[in-house]
């Protein structure tokens, strides 16, 4: 997939010390830290995925990552209920359906 030159390989360009430390809130600006979760539960963004929307929004400020995690659980909310419809539809007729892509 990749091509090296000469005497080099994914070796070469391995940081293994990346990152140095991983990412935290710990020591944020508490009203970051609350403006962003205020802004996460205003959109609708369900408990199980408030944490990482307040951590998105709080460590870049940018608001505009709220609206990511709001289109991820609609996305996934939609998915969801396609597979439900779907499992509905083949449980309930005796004929193999191919998959159905709606």
């Amino acid at each position: 997939m990749f091509d090296y030159a000469p005497g080099q390989s994914t070796a070469t360009f391995t940081q293994r010390d990346f990152p140095s430390q991983f990412p935290s809130l710990r020591g944020g600006a508490p009203a970051q830290i609350q403006q962003a979760t205020r802004l996460c539960r205003e959109a609708g963004v369900n408990e199980w995925m408030l944490e990482g929307c307040v951590f998105d929004v709080a460590a870049t400020g940018q608001p505009d990552f709220v609206q990511s995690a709001a289109n991820a659980i609609a996305t996934t909310l939609v998915d969801q209920v396609q597979d439900r419809v779907e499992d509905e539809i083949r449980r309930r007729l005796p004929i193999p359906l191919p998959r159905l892509l709606f």
